[in-house]
């Protein structure tokens, strides 16, 4: 019944394909081994669908390497590696529960899970190609989602110092203006030269070589140091204005309109209203539901801050 393999070394693999993530942890391995992303980038490429014979449907697989790993050598700890899944179209499955595809696992899944595996992408699927409403019941942390986790991480920002974890968190939202590439030569850069607070709230661009210490300028190095300056622009920008009147702000009624202001620069109410619409044209009806109801209640609490608080 386990998805643990190996003895001295150990891999586990978890997620589904229309869950959010899929990955795997390994343990075991000794610290100081070399990992190459680039190789690993490349050997994922491998499994995605080539020919005429192929689906159409592309995945990029961007994994992360989440813990384990330390400047490029494995630590000694238990690496683990994750693969957001951004593109599950639960419509491109089963029809149904009980339809097992060939070629798939769905037999072997229910022999293993006896009827007890994760089929709620499917269903999901069904009802809405029929017209009918499902909502399956999920338990959720609530700062686990886009949102708040995007409006909690701000805070830390800004009262934090901008630590580094912080920023890298308010960037992995999605919420933050980059997409998942830019975040990740941004977080690179800060993370190698270890950039907090006052790296940030000056206006003078970053000089530092984006490749480290000892390492001259070309072309190209000077051409990423730019790209980096601008992106740093594009997350800052809002976050220094939402510092700047919220330590001016008096009352709760001026602490509301903050960041409701950050949440505009942001386009946070068209951005997250496209999402709604792809995961629902996707067939992801539910989480769709929770982008809709996470901002209503967002929105809801901000106007009732302002009215039972106001001036005090």
């Amino acid at each position: 019944m386990k998805n643990t393999f190996g003895q001295n070394v150990s891999v586990t693999l978890f997620g589904e394909s229309h869950g959010a993530e899929i990955g795997a942890i390994i343990d075991g391995l000794a610290p100081g081994i070399e990992i190459d992303e680039t190789f690993i980038a490349g050997q994922l490429t491998l499994r995605r669908p080539q020919g005429i014979i192929s689906t159409a449907r592309q995945e990029p697989d961007p994994f992360q390497i989440v813990s384990g790993v330390f400047e490029g050598k494995t630590t000694g700890t238990p690496i683990c590696v994750i693969i957001p899944n951004s593109k599950a179209h639960s419509a491109d499955y089963s029809a149904t529960r009980s339809l097992a595809r060939p070629g798939h696992a769905d037999y072997t899944a229910f022999c293993k899970y006896h009827g007890f595996e994760d089929y709620r992408g499917t269903l999901e699927s069904v009802f809405r190609h029929y017209g009918v409403p499902l909502f399956t019941a999920r338990k959720s942390d609530m700062l686990s989602k886009p949102l708040p986790a995007m409006i909690d991480s701000a805070y830390e920002i800004i009262l934090g110092g901008w630590d580094i974890d912080d920023v890298i968190s308010y960037m992995r939202t999605g919420l933050s203006g980059l997409s998942a590439e830019e975040c990740d030569e941004l977080a690179d850069y800060i993370f190698k030269w270890q950039l907090r607070a006052g790296a940030w709230q000056k206006s003078e661009p970053w000089r530092q070589h984006p490749d480290g210490y000892g390492n001259d300028y070309d072309d190209e190095s000077r051409e990423r140091l730019s790209r980096i300056n601008a992106l740093r622009h594009t997350l800052s920008a809002p976050l220094l204005k939402f510092s700047d009147a919220s330590s001016k702000a008096e009352t709760a009624s001026e602490h509301a309109a903050a960041l409701t202001n950050l949440l505009d620069d942001l386009r946070l109410p068209e951005l997250l209203s496209e999402r709604a619409k792809a995961l629902r044209e996707s067939g992801h009806e539910t989480l769709s539901a929770e982008y809709e109801q996470i901002w209503d209640i967002c929105v809801s609490a901000l106007e009732q801050c302002d009215a039972v608080l106001g001036a005090s």
